[in-house]
């Protein structure tokens, strides 16, 4: 969409739902081996929680495609089948978890992930359809009064059309003032534009602004692309205030980030039923009492004490759905009255939280949320979300909505090449409001502009290269004129390096693998992570690892990822291997071939707090990218800043790199 054209309802979404009937014709040919209700094989699967009713595993899983989470799975064993959802996929390490409605055992050699591809994309089009006809996004939608048209509010959020606003004046002990001045534009605008770099203290600003709309009395929506930035969010604003807890409910998976927090609707639900109203509570109680006679196999999660009641009664009745028999109508129609009447009690929780915490996921999926209308709403790592799914929560809010995120972070991740598609699914609010230019300002968009986490000279490569030089250091960190040097420009030229294609399309360079490995191997014990823009460089460097140091692989003090898996991530020591040498096209990095690839090695780059070590052939890269690519200019800036410039395979930098590594390590 380009900027400052005004769209109405039907012509939005119409353009919407070709960007998903494009995207889901690419996710159909990318999972073709799946077939829309295929399944796949997965094996060495290890249950890691083990919650009655909500038990996750985690599988090894070949699979370049990416699931979604909250897709929704069945899985099957012999003799057992399980339904459940996706809680985490990670292609880069070929592992995929899931949270399961009943217990398989504490392994699984083997098992078939039953997965409807397209699911997600579906019940998003459904919902735009739902919208368009006003059956959602207008306050006479959920009985409120009429003429109020949340979805014209959440195109102007698209457009970044509003009115600017004089900070309010708040107090928060302990904040900057570039923190209190976002806070105070957030509760003073009807759209603000949060951008908050690398190490800024956003997670920080949006505890505070959260827990200042709630003490103003509005009804806050804290939403985010996956469950652990909600539950990170949410964690930071209930750890300011516990006061808050009694009022917060998360819908949804819930992350371990939050144990010890009684939020999950779940557990609101069933402290509502148990002590409001005790006779549905005893009712479920009746009924999954008589299910475990039915279903032995499942008595500890039928009978669990543990486990909240609104999630034994989804067992019971999932358990119910495989019986063939007529003799059990009866069973059948007490578990769909029960769980209409818990609905009611949920819907009514729901409406009465003064802060609900969710993903974008749920947005459209949980019935319970379809009609939700907040005060305000906060999307959080609004770069990852696309232009659809803002649109989409836009239209909850009649007061106020903050996108907190940073645009030059990785996109949206998006599997079609479509136009269409990259403009509705691929693209993020950032973009279309013409805020998402880091030179230029923007009268709705507020910046966050002092770091505290990396080292100074690390900052000040990533300022130049990515930020327009607006992103400073705090106070208290060391000058950039520290001798101790934390940024290495490392040459691979005297290896004679060689990349080569892989079956699946991607890239790998074994020499520059084995580099890394002897990388790591001087920096251990330590906080290391290996980035690589390339899964198939993932793959190799991990296998190379895995054989000289399994135990700080296992352990997570190196990890090794592809940009997109570490995005949000930070290590001590990080190593970009770019992977680019004679042999293949450079790609990737390549900024005319890739649009992603500034906010590509941008996000590489800014994981580092103390070391960082770019991994290169150099003349090849200036031979192949030119003196005005991103990179090159990355490398440019590095040497400015007085980085360490070294050659593998020379004598005498081998040492000096080996005492700059032993820095990093905890010995």
């Amino acid at each position: 969409m380009p900027e400052g054209v005004y769209l109405n309802v039907s012509e939005l979404v119409h353009r919407m739902r070709e960007g998903i009937q494009a995207e889901k014709r690419a996710v159909e040919r990318q999972q073709g081996q799946l077939g829309r209700h295929g399944s796949i094989k997965v094996t060495d699967g290890v249950r890691r929680i083990s919650e009655p009713g909500e038990y996750v595993y985690r599988f090894r899983l070949a699979f370049e495609g990416d699931l979604p989470e909250g897709t929704q799975v069945f899985l099957e064993t012999v003799g057992q089948r399980s339904a459940g959802e996706i809680v985490a996929h990670n292609p880069d390490a070929d592992w995929v978890e899931c949270a399961l409605r009943t217990d398989l055992g504490e392994e699984l050699a083997e098992a078939r992930l039953s997965v409807v591809n397209t699911a997600l994309l579906d019940a998003l089009d459904t919902h735009l359809q739902a919208i368009e006809a006003g059956v959602i996004g207008t306050t006479e939608s959920v009985g409120g009064p009429p003429g109020k048209d949340l979805r014209r509010k959440a195109i102007r959020l698209l457009e970044g059309q509003a009115a600017q606003a004089e900070p309010l004046a708040v107090t928060c002990p302990g904040l900057r003032p570039g923190q209190l001045r976002a806070i105070g534009t957030g509760l003073a605008q009807e759209f603000t534009y949060l951008w908050g770099p690398p190490g800024t203290g956003k997670t920080q600003t949006v505890a505070h602004l959260t827990s200042e709309l709630v003490e103003r009395r509005e009804k806050v929506l804290l939403v985010a692309h996956t469950n652990i930035a909600v539950d990170t969010a949410l964690r930071r604003v209930l750890d300011l205030h516990p006061d808050l807890v009694s009022r917060t409910i998360r819908v949804g998976y819930t992350t371990e980030i939050l144990d010890g927090l009684p939020v999950a609707l779940d557990v609101v639900v069933d402290k509502e039923l148990r002590r409001g109203v005790s006779a549905v509570a005893a009712a479920i109680e009746q009924l999954c009492e008589r299910l475990s006679a039915l279903f032995p196999r499942h008595q500890r999660t039928l009978g669990s004490r543990k486990a909240p009641l609104p999630r034994r009664l989804r067992v019971a009745t999932e358990l119910l759905g495989t019986l063939s028999s007529d003799k059990h109508t009866d069973l059948r129609q007490e578990a769909a009255l029960l769980g209409q009447q818990v609905t009611a009690v949920a819907q009514r929780l729901i409406e009465g939280a003064a802060l609900l915490g969710t993903s974008l996921t749920q947005c459209f999926v949980n019935p319970l949320l379809k009609h939700l209308v907040t005060d305000a709403t906060i999307l959080d790592e609004g770069s990852t979300a696309s232009v659809t799914h803002s649109f989409v929560v836009g239209c909850v809010s009649r007061v106020r909505v903050i996108v907190a995120g940073d645009f030059m972070q990785l996109p949206p991740v998006l599997v079609s090449g479509d136009v269409t598609a990259r403009d509705w699914l691929g693209r993020n609010v950032f973009q279309t409001a013409g805020c998402s230019v880091p030179q230029k300002d923007h009268p709705l968009r507020v910046m966050l502009d002092e770091q505290w986490r990396m080292h100074p000279q690390v900052s000040a490569v990533v300022s130049r290269s990515f930020y327009a030089d607006r992103l400073r250091n705090a106070p208290g960190l060391p000058t950039l004129q520290s001798r101790d040097q934390a940024v290495v420009l490392l040459d691979t030229s005297r290896l004679n390096p060689r990349s080569e294609s892989t079956e699946t399309g991607s890239k790998r360079n074994i020499k520059h693998a084995e580099l890394v490995r002897s990388l790591v191997e001087h920096a251990l014990p330590g906080s290391i992570a290996v980035i690589c823009p390339y899964r198939s460089q993932v793959r190799a460097t991990r296998e190379l690892l895995r054989e000289s140091v399994p135990d700080a692989l296992r352990d997570e003090q190196v990890e090794v990822f592809t940009a997109h898996r570490f995005q949000g991530r930070e290590k001590d020591l990080v190593i970009f291997d770019s992977t680019e040498a004679p042999g293949t096209p450079c790609r990737f990095l390549d900024d005319l071939k890739n649009p992603d690839a500034v906010k590509l090695i941008n996000v590489a780059l800014s994981r580092a707090k103390n070391r960082l070590v770019i991994v290169g052939d150099f003349g090849h890269l200036f031979e192949k990218l030119g003196s005005n690519a991103c990179l090159t200019g990355v490398l440019a800036s590095a040497r400015e800043m007085n980085a360490l410039e070294l050659e593998a395979g020379y004598a005498k930098d081998e040492e000096v790199l080996t005492a700059f590594l032993a820095r990093n390590s905890t010995r």
